[in-house]
């Protein structure tokens, strides 16, 4: 029996440690991270061109689609190492986003804040419950681990049992312990539930957008919080 337990830690190290080596020579979260910021910034100047907020106020249907078009090409020519485009992209400048850009200052206007504002607010306050729940019960797990160590303890001090869990417990309080540090769960929460909360003061500041003047620069400023 010990040399069935002894065997599943070695198992359980060797696949850890290839975890390990797999993660630090392709840092996927960091490439997520990267790919994500860039879909991001696409994402608001899409929003900007067709809400008509700067750099695509004031100016001609003409202009502002060469003028976005020249800000697509600039976010590319920079892609960090790791993010690749989709081999078929959609039109750099939809039906919709053209609709929208013509239709009325209050269509506009009610597009913006729920379409942008109110979807990634709503985003973030689910990103932030998803990474508390798997927080609680990671730790939860943890917790039943250490429980059951310290009771295999006992009866082993007891001599109830010579069955000796120890090794094996231990490799997997410390493989919970890891994996939540990578993830950050904790951490994520957090500031998820913060941004949510930031972009629920957003929405309210949008209360006041009456004129294109207004929505050009509540846009804007919207965009640089998000």
């Amino acid at each position: 029996m010990d040399n069935g337990l002894d065997a599943t830690s070695l198992m359980a190290f060797i696949i850890a440690l290839a975890a390990e080596v797999l993660l630090l020579r392709t840092r996927p979260e960091e490439t997520w991270y990267q790919g994500r910021a860039v879909a991001e910034s696409l994402k608001s100047l899409a929003w900007k061109y067709a809400t008509r907020a700067q750099p695509f106020h004031g100016v001609g249907d003409d202009e502002a689609a060469a003028l976005f078009r020249r800000k697509i090409r600039s976010v590319l020519d920079v892609l960090p190492e790791g993010v690749v485009p989709a081999s078929e992209l959609p039109a750099q400048i939809s039906t919709r986003m053209r609709e929208l850009r013509q239709a009325p200052l209050s269509i506009r206007i009610t597009a913006y804040k729920c379409g942008r504002v109110e979807d990634q607010r709503l985003w973030y306050a689910r990103k932030a419950r998803f990474n508390a729940e798997r927080s609680q019960r990671w730790r939860l797990s943890l917790l039943g681990l250490e429980l059951v160590g310290v009771f295999r303890a006992l009866l082993l001090l007891l001599n109830v049992t010579t069955f000796d869990l120890g090794s094996l417990l231990a490799v997997l309080v410390a493989a919970g312990g890891a994996w939540l540090e990578v993830k950050q769960y904790d951490n994520l929460a957090s500031a998820y539930a913060l941004t949510s909360t930031e972009l629920l003061l957003v929405e309210g500041e949008g209360e006041g957008v009456v004129s294109e003047e207004d929505l050009a620069q509540y846009v804007v400023s919207a965009e640089q919080r998000e």
